[in-house]
């Protein structure tokens, strides 16, 4: 299944490599920079920073390079003059990067346009991937499922995948406190959601190992800063069963008077312990660590 590929042709491997040896080219930029994580698919990289598509690059049947980004990202408004002229049938141009040189050129005006257009979930999720180098992948495709109806098939993704460094695999969905899908009386949605992923992996591990051995060649072949990650040998590899649930963003009241009650119903819905070790909170983002998330295992 293309959900759990994480392999790259030979040749694009190649063609990355052979940049990243060339100074100040824009793919050495990339992935030597620290703000951006890469994710690996079926022969194409999707390069993330502030959660948001920097750039996806493959490779077409001819051997060359193709590299595609939002047209949003391109524009660039920030300038001494940020107007442009309207007459009654012509309207001049905004200012647009032009080609991968100039897209390096205005590196940092992009990275700062995309964070405008992503929410801060992704944000946060983005941030925690950089801060805990046991993140391995984020946006984890899974497999495709029907929907309620059985009529459309929707792709299940869970946040983040992180591995100890003994081997063990754990999924976790990251939810801000004022997501409602966290809170209700009875059974929250996110109950829902966990459950699903659940199943999903524990009836395709086999295949989420795979991936993740097909992830561990692609790195050592792949040069550059991002892909220096020492990752456990695949043969080490264990799936965690359950799917972690990181809550963030919160303040010392609302972890008071309102996390005791969310901590209860989602503990309930998916039959885990009171006070469980897979239900993560820690209110400011920026303090998760990976003691929190492999804690317990």
């Amino acid at each position: 299944m293309k959900a759990y590929k994480k392999s790259l042709k030979p040749e694009l491997i190649s063609k990355l490599n052979e940049l990243y040896r060339i100074k100040g080219s824009w793919w050495q930029t990339i992935v030597d920079d620290d703000q951006v994580f890469i994710l690996v698919r079926d022969n194409h990289l999707r390069v993330q920073v502030h959660g948001g598509l920097l750039l996806m690059i493959t490779i077409d049947s001819r051997g060359r390079l193709i590299c595609k980004t939002h047209e949003e990202y391109l524009s660039l408004r920030s300038g001494s003059d940020p107007y442009v002229t309207i007459s009654e049938s012509h309207t001049s141009p905004p200012k647009r990067v032009e080609g991968l040189t100039e897209f390096i050129t205005h590196y940092s005006k992009i990275k700062r346009r995309i964070k405008q257009f992503v929410g801060n979930e992704r944000q946060y999720c983005h941030s925690i991937s950089l801060n805990i180098t046991e993140t391995v992948d984020k946006e984890v495709g899974l497999v495709l499922t029907k929907d309620e109806d059985g009529d459309r098939k929707k792709a299940q993704f869970v946040d983040l995948q992180a591995i100890s460094n003994d081997g063990t695999l754990v999924f976790v969905e990251a939810k801000l406190m004022g997501n409602q899908e966290i809170r209700s009386s009875k059974v929250p949605p996110v109950v829902k959601q966990l459950q699903k992923y659940q199943t999903i992996i524990k009836s395709h591990k086999r295949k989420i190992i795979n991936a993740y051995t097909e992830q561990f060649e692609t790195y050592s072949c792949l040069s550059g800063k991002f892909f220096q990650k020492k990752l456990p040998n695949p043969s080490k590899v264990t799936i965690y069963p359950n799917v972690r649930l990181l809550i963030t963003d919160f303040d010392s009241a609302q972890l008071k008077f309102l996390m005791p009650k969310i901590r209860e119903t989602i503990e309930k819905g998916m039959d885990w312990e009171p006070n469980t070790n897979d239900i993560i909170t820690i209110g400011k983002p920026n303090s998760i660590n990976a003691t929190h998330i492999f804690k317990g295992i």
